[in-house]
């Protein structure tokens, strides 16, 4: 995965107050943070911020740039969450952790679906139920998306997750038996039918024995 430089500067002060005047001027809070060090608070353009989590998947490799030729500067990093305004869903704050180009790291990666399912043709729904997964890998070998082809499923197949092709050192950490998607067969009239035609034996079932006592009762007299 490629990685996109990221304009930052430190913040010294705290609060509130502090976050209201930064969306004032343009700008948001942010933090830095990583095993083993203290968290850095940050202040950036929410622009920056908004067009790498506008992005399809979560999980971005990031370079941050300061200008100031400080530790920040050329840190890698990937965007791990971004607050939201709840009304005007705009974001309000941004947090960023560090990243080791020589350890692996655990994403999530988006799943897209490629080619037609012949079982759609056929009458059955294709299922998109896993859109996302998370992997381990080293840094610079992140995945963009992970590609499923349904181009061989008929109704009642299903592709799972140990049967998706992954780039070399890339390993999902999902259960392997869950599904990713799938062609699931119609709903036909039929299969109402007998369902129906138990409800209807139900009343005559309950009228029988009543009609029983009637008879014996007609006997005696």
């Amino acid at each position: 995965m490629e990685s996109n430089e990221i304009l930052v500067e430190r913040r010294t002060s705290h609060g509130k107050g502090m976050a209201r005047k930064l969306r004032g001027a343009g700008r948001i809070p942010g933090v830095f943070y990583g095993p083993g060090r203290p968290s850095i608070p940050l202040t950036l353009d929410p622009t920056a911020v908004h067009a790498v989590a506008g992005r399809t998947g979560k999980d971005r490799l990031l370079r941050f740039k300061t200008g100031a030729g400080d530790e920040l500067d050329g840190q890698m990093v990937i965007l791990k969450d971004a607050q939201r305004d709840p009304v005007k869903r705009r974001i309000i704050h941004a947090d960023f952790f560090e990243i080791r180009m020589d350890r692996e790291i655990e994403v999530t990666v988006p799943v897209h679906v490629a080619g037609k399912a012949p079982g759609v043709d056929e009458g059955g729904t294709l299922e998109h139920i896993l859109r996302e997964i998370e992997v381990r890998c080293l840094p610079d070998r992140i995945p963009a998306a992970i590609d499923v082809d349904v181009s061989s499923l008929g109704i009642g197949e299903s592709i799972h997750v140990s049967d998706l092709v992954l780039s070399e050192g890339v390993m999902a950490t999902v259960d392997p038996r869950l599904a990713v998607v799938a062609v699931v067969a119609p709903q036909t009239e039929t299969s109402a039918a007998p369902v129906a035609a138990a409800e209807g034996a139900a009343p005559a079932a309950a009228t029988a024995p009543a009609a029983d006592a009637k008879d014996k009762k007609e006997k005696k007299g």
